[in-house]
Protein backbone atom coordinates (compact mmCIF):
# COMPACT_ATOMS: atom_id res chain seq x y z
CA UNK A 1 0.00 0.00 0.00
CA UNK A 2 1.22 3.60 -0.32
CA UNK A 3 0.71 6.69 1.46
CA UNK A 4 -1.99 8.48 -0.53
CA UNK A 5 -2.18 11.57 1.85
CA UNK A 6 1.34 12.01 0.85
CA UNK A 7 1.42 11.83 -2.69
CA UNK A 8 -1.42 13.95 -2.77
CA UNK A 9 0.28 16.83 -0.64
CA UNK A 10 3.08 16.30 -3.44
CA UNK A 11 0.83 16.46 -6.48
CA UNK A 12 -0.89 19.91 -5.30
CA UNK A 13 2.44 21.18 -4.20
CA UNK A 14 4.21 20.60 -8.11
CA UNK A 15 0.80 21.91 -9.26
CA UNK A 16 1.19 24.90 -6.59
CA UNK A 17 4.60 25.97 -8.78
CA UNK A 18 3.15 25.32 -12.65
CA UNK A 19 5.16 27.76 -14.76
CA UNK A 20 8.44 27.11 -12.96
CA UNK A 21 10.28 26.22 -15.75
CA UNK A 22 13.49 24.92 -14.11
CA UNK A 23 13.84 21.60 -12.96
CA UNK A 24 16.63 22.20 -10.46
CA UNK A 25 14.67 24.89 -9.09
CA UNK A 26 11.42 22.56 -8.50
CA UNK A 27 13.47 19.60 -7.56
CA UNK A 28 15.46 21.73 -4.86
CA UNK A 29 11.79 23.13 -3.83
CA UNK A 30 10.11 19.56 -3.33
CA UNK A 31 13.67 18.21 -2.07
CA UNK A 32 13.25 20.59 0.98
CA UNK A 33 9.70 20.41 1.18
CA UNK A 34 9.41 16.46 1.91
CA UNK A 35 12.85 16.13 3.34
CA UNK A 36 13.75 13.53 0.49
CA UNK A 37 17.53 11.95 -0.55
CA UNK A 38 18.87 12.04 -3.40
CA UNK A 39 20.45 9.02 -5.54
CA UNK A 40 21.67 10.13 -8.50
CA UNK A 41 18.68 11.51 -10.47
CA UNK A 42 15.98 10.41 -7.67
CA UNK A 43 14.71 11.75 -4.97
CA UNK A 44 13.28 9.54 -2.53
CA UNK A 45 11.95 8.90 0.94
CA UNK A 46 10.23 5.81 2.41
CA UNK A 47 7.04 6.26 0.80
CA UNK A 48 7.60 7.77 -3.23
CA UNK A 49 10.78 8.19 -5.58
CA UNK A 50 10.01 11.19 -7.95
CA UNK A 51 12.70 11.96 -10.98
CA UNK A 52 12.68 15.32 -12.57
CA UNK A 53 13.08 15.78 -16.49
CA UNK A 54 13.46 19.21 -18.95
CA UNK A 55 11.60 19.15 -21.58
CA UNK A 56 11.00 21.75 -24.66
CA UNK A 57 8.03 20.09 -25.40
CA UNK A 58 4.85 18.56 -24.04
CA UNK A 59 6.02 15.41 -23.96
CA UNK A 60 7.68 12.41 -22.06
CA UNK A 61 11.75 12.77 -23.00
CA UNK A 62 14.06 9.52 -23.42
CA UNK A 63 15.82 10.45 -20.06
CA UNK A 64 14.01 8.07 -18.07
CA UNK A 65 17.09 5.58 -15.94
CA UNK A 66 17.83 2.25 -16.44
CA UNK A 67 15.40 -0.14 -15.40
CA UNK A 68 17.82 -2.04 -13.28
CA UNK A 69 18.83 1.33 -11.39
CA UNK A 70 14.79 2.33 -10.51
CA UNK A 71 15.07 -1.97 -8.91
CA UNK A 72 15.13 -0.29 -5.36
CA UNK A 73 12.32 1.83 -5.58
CA UNK A 74 10.08 -1.12 -6.67
CA UNK A 75 8.59 -1.21 -3.45
CA UNK A 76 7.00 2.28 -3.18
CA UNK A 77 5.72 4.70 -6.20
CA UNK A 78 7.71 6.09 -8.80
CA UNK A 79 6.42 9.09 -9.89
CA UNK A 80 8.17 11.14 -12.97
CA UNK A 81 7.52 15.13 -13.13
CA UNK A 82 8.20 16.81 -16.62
CA UNK A 83 8.71 20.86 -16.34
CA UNK A 84 8.40 22.08 -19.67
CA UNK A 85 8.79 25.99 -20.25
CA UNK A 86 4.60 26.22 -20.31
CA UNK A 87 3.39 23.92 -17.28
CA UNK A 88 4.47 20.88 -15.57
CA UNK A 89 3.95 17.50 -16.57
Amino acid sequence: MYNKELIEKLVCFIQQHDGTADKRLLSAMVQDAFHLERSRSVYFCPDFAIRFSQSQRERMSNTVLSLSALQKYDSIPFIVCIVTPAKII
